[in-house]
Parts: structure tokens; sequence; C-alpha cells
């Protein structure tokens, strides 16, 4: 009887077609569907950049993960710098009483932290998708205040050094325009 072996996924190959996927539906949202070209991965994902903070230097639109590749898509990256994190499945609220999740957490947010300073961003947003399950959005609660108001069903999540808001990303994308985005940073 033959037997079927389970087909391997390349972990690389999944995270750079989740990070294509997101800078597409954020250039859709951003531009009103009129364009699904304002973002892309950027260099290194954020690598270039990183390597570069470590000497004292700065790179333009370099920093985390996506970059704008017009002028249209800057603002955006002026409230957000955007980290991308696919897979870890086994992960979830839960696993944070478990101190290895909760550092993992941790080093992503740190991460996404150190990612938004060297961009000078107002907030970092870190998107995260388990296997089978919807995007989610996670960003530091200080930014909350920009869009308490909105309805989307929120989550907080407490490590020992960050507080983190968390909604969908689908949900967030439908309760919050650009048009609210680029009040924030005229505020």
């Amino acid at each position: 009887m033959p037997t079927t072996a389970k087909k391997r996924i390349n972990a690389k190959s999944k995270g750079n077609t989740f990070e294509r996927a997101i800078c597409k539906q954020l250039s859709l949202w951003w531009s009103n569907n009129e364009r699904d070209d304002l973002y892309w991965r950027s260099s290194s994902s954020g690598g270039r950049s990183t390597q570069r903070a470590k000497k004292g230097q700065t790179t333009c639109n370099a920093s985390g993960d996506i970059a704008a590749m017009d002028a249209d898509g800057q603002d955006l990256l002026r409230v957000f710098t955007f980290e991308l994190k696919v897979g870890y499945s086994n992960l979830d609220v839960l696993s944070l009483i478990d101190q290895n999740a909760s550092s993992l957490l941790s080093s992503w947010f740190e991460q996404a932290e150190s990612s938004r300073k060297a961009a000078g961003s107002l907030s970092w947003c870190l998107i995260w998708k388990r296997d089978r399950r919807q995007p989610v959005m996670m960003f530091p609660c200080e930014f909350w205040q920009f869009v308490k108001h909105l309805e989307c069903n929120i989550e907080m999540i407490l490590t020992q050094n960050f507080h983190v808001a968390v909604v969908g990303l689908t949900e967030f994308l439908e309760s919050v325009t650009p048009s609210m985005v680029r009040q924030i940073i005229s505020e």
C-alpha cells in the first residue's frame, strides 16, 4: 500500500509569501483599492537597516519588514513600522503563562520597537499569522488611544516589558480608514 508523504513547507518561502500578501493587502487598503504596489518587502527584511544602525547610520525606508515603493505610501510608515511573523501555531494567549512563550513574544516586540526607533515612526505594528488562522495585528497599548473609539474586538497582552493591543487584521482594516491614520500624523 503506497504511503503519502506529508509535503514539507519551506518556512522561509512561507514567510516570503505571507509578506508579499500583506504588502498587497496594505497597498489596496491604503489606496482605497486603486493600487496594489505601494508596499513591498524591505531589503533583507530590515536587516540592512539593523546593520547600519549598529554603526550609527540611518537607512531611509528600510526598517522593519515593509517598505514604501511610492511616496503615496510613506504616511502609513510614518505611523507604523511593520514586523511580520508567520507560523508558531502552538503559541497562543494561554501559553503566555509559559516563560518560553512570553520571552518569544517579548523578543518580537523588542525587535519591532528597535525597528520603530530606527525608522522614527510613531508606533510599531506586528502582524502575525498562525497556520490556518486569520492574521492579527499587535501594537503598543499606548497607540490604542488614537483609535480607541473604533468598534473593534480588542484584546490586551501583558508581558514583562510590553502591554500590547491585539486585533484581527481584517477587522482593523475594515474599521480604520487611511484618512484616520493620516489624521494621527497631523495631530
